[in-house]
């Protein structure tokens, strides 16, 4: 079980951070348009596979389930952590809103990526219909933030943030299973 989730845990990072951008390139290669998002399409499958893993009754809406927590924006926190200040951009209105008062702008990234992790959690536990994936809420509203503050002083800060939170995500997947 342990070499399953490590492996897991791999493959969940790669794939986080070829959805989150780092695919793009790659598919450009083989002629698919930059602007269309198979990486995303892509990634949401193959975590519906992980989720729905012996139970192929929850394979469609494990698949809406990831799309969706992937749809919804949190680029300007990530950017904002990692060059400490708060760019408040709109793609998520009420996260700006909770958070613009904020003196502290890594504070106020922080929260506001924490709340996007729950999020994330939510669309996926809400997919699943069993409790059990509940527990995502509170685990992604922790490590979605933990994961870019840990690496935001690094060149490449967003993609290895994208890389530590694709290995939590995927081994919750698989361990949840």
């Amino acid at each position: 079980m342990t070499l399953n989730i490590i492996a897991i845990a791999c493959f969940g990072a790669f794939f986080n951070r070829f959805r989150g951008g780092g695919g793009t390139d790659l598919l450009h290669y083989f002629g698919i348009n930059k602007s269309f998002p198979a990486q995303k399409i892509i990634y949401s499958i193959l975590s519906g596979l992980i989720l729905a893993w012996g139970n192929w009754l929850f394979l469609l809406p494990a698949i809406i389930g990831v799309r969706a927590a992937i749809s919804f924006g949190w680029g300007s926190y990530i950017s904002g952590l990692a060059n400490n200040r708060l760019e408040l951009r709109g793609d998520l209105e009420f996260v700006d809103n909770l958070v613009k008062d904020f003196k502290d702008a890594t504070l106020a990234n922080l929260v506001a990526l924490s709340i996007r992790g729950a999020i994330w959690g939510l669309c996926i536990a809400a997919s699943m219909l069993e409790i059990k994936y509940l527990i995502l809420i509170p685990l992604f509203a922790l490590f979605f933030p933990l994961s870019y503050y840990l690496t935001r002083k690094a060149k490449d800060s967003w993609g290895l943030g994208e890389i530590l939170f694709g290995a939590i995500c995927w081994s919750s997947y698989f361990y949840l299973n």
